[in-house]
């Protein structure tokens, strides 16, 4: 039988929900490692209703000796079709555990386990699982990620293996002072090849938008943490362009949350080229987090502060005009 989670709103006016994918600490962050995959990555994952076997499934379980899971830990699975769902552990009712040779996701009981996952489609089917990604999941003998900063503006003495629990605040990019759309950016750890990732993808100024200014530019081929941004007005725009050779294998999805480490929504993708969302919340201070497998990437943030009020024109005998 299967069973088809609650829909969850879509679109650029309420910011699409939609993360399919893997990696993610909420509430206490941690800087998202450089992209490798899961030691847990194509593990079966068997959903279960153990009260009531004919019900749907609200506990979700995964052979894992070995394996080790923290508070925070998140963990995206695939269904049959394709569809990812992502759950975190401290989220939307979820507990993730381990014991020694298996991790159970956890959530209210007699309500179906995918009613609390993030994911783009309602259809999620929790009969036939495996694990797509982990987050702060530790297995014997996997090697640890690479010690390098997500980006250059990351917190001073920062590493992907110390936990934060939001990054430092920047200040939002002075377009006079840095190249076009281009803040916090880092070095890839592969060079975005010569085509659509090139240049600048933000729109500008329109209906949309109106007084679009960026103020985040991000881009990468793995899991990246933005630095924090300023917001002065009602809402902004976040602007993907992905480029992939693996149509069939690539995942994207951003996590955006702001300054202290809260949830806001999500944005996913499930094709490559160009799309925009605008996310309803401001002002002040926002990041991104970034989840991405086999593809290159350019996020840009825009502010949409409105159109600015025209200026009176003061006359020199002080009145105005």
């Amino acid at each position: 039988m299967r069973y088809r989670a609650l829909p969850t709103p879509r679109g650029s006016l309420s910011f699409s929900l939609c993360v399919a994918l893997s990696l993610v600490c909420l509430g206490l962050f941690a800087l998202p490692a450089p992209a490798q995959e899961s030691p847990l990555t194509g593990t079966p994952a068997q959903g279960s209703n153990p009260d009531s076997p004919s019900s749907p499934p609200d506990v979700v379980t995964i052979t894992a000796p070995g394996c080790t899971v923290s508070e925070g830990a998140s963990i995206t699975l695939e269904d049959g079709d394709g569809t990812h769902a992502l759950f975190v552990d401290g989220q939307m009712e979820i507990e993730i555990t381990s014991t020694g040779d298996q991790i159970t996701i956890v959530g209210p009981n007699g309500d179906y386990i995918g009613n609390h996952g993030i994911t783009s489609d309602p259809g999620f089917d929790s009969a036939t699982l495996v694990v797509v990604t982990t987050t702060n999941v530790a297995c014997d003998g996997a090697s640890p990620p690479p010690n390098e900063p997500t980006t250059t503006t990351a917190p001073t003495g920062a590493s992907p293996s110390a936990p934060s629990s939001a990054p430092v605040s920047a200040p939002a990019s002075d377009p006079a002072s840095a190249p076009a759309g281009d803040s916090g950016s880092a070095p890839d750890s592969a060079p975005a090849s010569e085509s659509i990732l090139q240049g600048q993808n933000a729109p500008g100024p329109d209906s949309e938008c109106p007084g679009a200014r960026v103020v985040n530019t991000t881009r990468g081929n793995g899991d990246k943490q933005s630095p924090v941004f300023n917001i002065s007005g009602d809402s902004f725009r976040v602007t993907t362009t992905l480029e992939t050779n693996s149509p069939r294998s690539f995942a994207f999805d951003i996590l955006v949350n702001k300054e202290g480490g809260q949830l806001v929504t999500t944005i996913g993708r499930e094709s490559s080229g160009t799309d925009s969302s605008i996310v309803n919340a401001g002002p002040g201070g926002f990041f991104l987090d970034i989840l991405a497998i086999d593809t290159n990437y350019v996020v840009t943030v825009e502010d949409c502060p409105g159109a600015r009020p025209v200026e009176p024109i003061v006359r020199h005998n002080g009145q105005v005009g």
